[in-house]
């Protein structure tokens, strides 16, 4: 019997581009390097941080102005 069934849904079954992404944040995409902060997007693609926290340290990281709800749905 089939208990769970676990789907890897980023960049697996769902594709993203950061680039866009980086682009509703108001960043040139071409000059984000994510080399220091990989860690940080592995930690919440992991469930380690919370969205709150992801938010905040990726507001940190690069600065951009855009509110909570705004940065969850670029």
């Amino acid at each position: 019997m089939i208990k769970n069934i676990i789907f890897d849904l980023g960049k697996v079954l769902i594709d993203y581009d950061f680039n866009l992404f980086f682009q509703a944040c108001g960043l040139e995409p071409d000059k984000i390097d994510f080399k220091d902060d990989i860690s940080l997007i592995l930690k919440f693609d992991s469930g380690l941080i919370y969205r709150k926290t992801f938010y905040k340290e990726m507001k940190t990281s690069f600065n951009f102005d855009l509110i909570q709800s705004d940065f969850e749905k670029a």
